[in-house]
């Protein structure tokens, strides 16, 4: 994105295409052709993704019982329709 033209919409995202394969909502056709063309060579990206994800979750429960951290800022990036794991973790 260059600064003050705004989003791109002819270009795949990288956060809305990691967005597609955690099964969000807030991603467009290029993104979603973004993702199915990196599942056709890697077909365990969703997976890779979704554990990813996951491990963000368990990284902020940790944190929050092993060093007793009450307080988390979730810099996600902005997943629609998806649980966020350290919002829950917190």
């Amino acid at each position: 994105m260059n600064a003050g033209t705004g989003p791109s919409f002819d270009k795949p995202s990288t956060a809305q295409t990691y967005n597609c394969y955690l099964g969000g909502k807030l991603c467009f056709e290029v993104d979603r052709a973004a993702a199915e063309g990196v599942l056709q060579s890697a077909p365990d990206a969703r997976d890779v993704a979704r554990e990813n994800f996951l491990f963000a979750g368990r990284a902020a429960a940790c944190a929050a019982k092993t060093h007793g951290i009450g307080q988390m800022l979730d810099r996600n990036v902005g997943i629609v329709g998806v649980r966020t794991e350290v919002r829950s973790a917190a």
